[in-house]
């Protein structure tokens, strides 16, 4: 075939890349841009990068077309590789669509915590299409795509006047153990001190009734990346156009078990939770010596939630206990998370589920939204597993 027929057939097919490329982005930017991001990306970022996205379209389509091009005269040949742009475009098409129904469901794209899809870094151009955004997640965590914010630096005295005040106001006779436990999604109607009638509670009714209750609390933020952090270092979350995935650790911080530590206490972490989930095992490291158990150390079967892969609760609040039982008359501070009742609420196999049906289900189930169908399947399996969390704070309390 004559060079200038492959090169017209490579040009031809790298002509239909653009186009594909430009009608995805352009259905991308004027159908979901103004109702998904929050604030959405300006007008001349969404150009720029429906531009880079249709180009990478229009390369890969001419590079599919190559083989195709230059196989001319033999059509065994040019029947195989002829193919080639045709999958390519749709591969590209899926890519596409999977990434719209993953943003349009979970409210932007879905963040590098759970599918590797969303960059911390560079915070105009790599949101503003899917593929940009898939392919900016690839990169390693500590390579920025652009300029660091501006964040201004908080001198850490402070932290110092906190821990000497903290110092002075310990006294070695009267250090109480602390123990501090986090639960998931637990709702106020579900628990019997609040008037639910399930009877899934009766280790946290009974704590209630022997102790100080705050009836009036807000969360600082609904996603566990923020609000855990928040709970363990007194600070609000850092506000940003983008997920914090605590790269940029540009502020003081001073946990409870920096503070615990600095007064004399013995500390640990135990967690059925995979703590590097968004960043946050990085947030917590402060160079304090803490004893630390997260999923990541476990070696048993884990429970799959469909976005990680946690720690049976029962083998968390036993690892707490144990851990209590070897500090002996030192004071000590304690932070143990309990998973279960994050969704889907999975406990695991043998652990009795009294609270019928548990499935099957039917339709949608996931978690950004299910069938009504599956309600009552969702608030048993829910019941069920705050169930199991509650009796484990039996071992880890009691």
């Amino acid at each position: 075939m004559a060079p200038t027929t492959a090169t017209a057939v490579v040009g031809a097919h790298a002509r239909a890349g653009l186009l594909l490329g430009a009608l995805a982005s352009s259905v991308d930017q004027l159908v979901f841009r103004a109702s998904v991001l929050s604030p959405p990306p300006s007008l001349r970022d969404s150009l720029v990068g429906s531009v880079m996205t249709a180009s990478v379209y229009g390369l890969l389509l001419g590079i599919a077309a190559l083989p195709a091009a230059r196989s001319r005269g033999n059509a065994e040949r040019t029947g195989r590789a002829s193919a080639l742009p045709s999958v390519a475009a749709g591969v590209l098409l899926a890519c596409h669509g999977e990434s719209l129904w993953l943003r349009v469901s979970a409210g932007s794209y879905v963040n590098r915590g759970s599918v590797e899809f969303f960059v911390n870094g560079w915070r105009h151009l790599w949101p503003t299409t899917p593929e940009l955004a898939m392919a900016a997640s690839m990169l390693p965590d500590d390579v920025w795509l652009g300029p660091e914010p501006k964040t201004k630096l908080i001198e850490a005295g402070p932290k110092f006047v906190a821990e000497r005040l903290w110092r002075m106001g310990a006294v070695a006779s009267e250090m109480p153990n602390v123990l501090l436990v986090t639960l998931v999604s637990i709702r106020r109607d579900r628990l019997g001190y609040e008037g639910g009638t399930t009877g899934a509670t009766p280790e946290l009714d009974s704590i209630a009734a022997r102790s100080v209750r705050f009836r009036r609390v807000w969360t600082t933020a609904a996603h566990s990346n923020y609000s855990q952090m928040a709970l363990l270092s007194s600070l609000f979350p850092y506000r940003g156009t983008g997920t914090d995935m605590y790269t940029g650790l540009s502020y003081p911080r001073f946990l409870w078990h920096d503070m615990l530590s600095t007064i004399g206490y013995r500390t640990a972490t135990i967690s059925s939770q995979d703590e590097t989930w968004q960043g946050m095992l990085r947030f917590q490291q402060t160079g304090t010596p803490t004893h630390y158990f997260h999923a990541l150390d476990y070696e048993g079967e884990h429970v799959d939630t469909g976005a990680e892969y946690v720690v049976p609760d029962a083998h968390t609040a036993a690892l707490a206990t144990q851990w209590i039982d070897q500090q002996g008359d030192d004071a000590w501070g304690l932070y143990v998370n309990l998973q279960a009742t994050h969704f889907p609420y999975k406990v695991p196999p043998g652990v009795e589920r009294p609270y019928q049906p548990t499935g099957p289900l039917q339709g949608e189930y996931n978690y950004f939204s299910y069938d009504d169908r599956n309600s009552l399947v969702a608030k048993n399996r829910y019941d069920n597993a705050l169930r199991y969390v509650d009796q484990q704070l039996v071992s880890a309390i009691v």
